[in-house]
């Protein structure tokens, strides 16, 4: 990827670096992360940014996600999943489509599903 920076829709929200958060979270609308969540995120329809700062410890459902940060848990997209460079995965991936850069380290499986 190059050097611009990847962020939802301008209609979507933010959680901050200052944000840790313990509990689920469920959006409709786009959802960048910055800070620390522990729990379930699912933006379906819509989608979810892993900033590079963010660590996720939980599940993730969405139309699409992007991660630059630290995941643990399982991703279930309904398009794509991109893990650039500096992203971490420890965890299944579920996804029509499946981007993996070269540097991202990702522990885990991939299962392709059917358009």
């Amino acid at each position: 990827m190059d050097n611009r920076e990847i962020k939802p829709a301008e209609s979507g929200s933010r959680l901050g670096q200052s944000i840790h958060l313990r509990g689920d979270i469920q959006a409709a609308e786009d959802l960048a992360v910055e800070g620390k969540i522990e729990g379930e995120i699912k933006v379906d329809g819509h989608k979810l940014f892993v900033a590079r700062s963010a660590t996720v410890k939980g599940n993730i459902s969405a139309q699409e996600v992007i991660v630059e940060g630290t995941v643990a848990g399982n991703i279930l997209a309904a398009t794509k999943v991109t893990l650039t460079s500096q992203a971490s995965l420890e965890g299944d991936i579920l996804a029509s489509r499946v981007s993996i850069e070269e540097g991202a380290r990702f522990k885990g499986a991939i299962k392709i599903k059917s358009s």
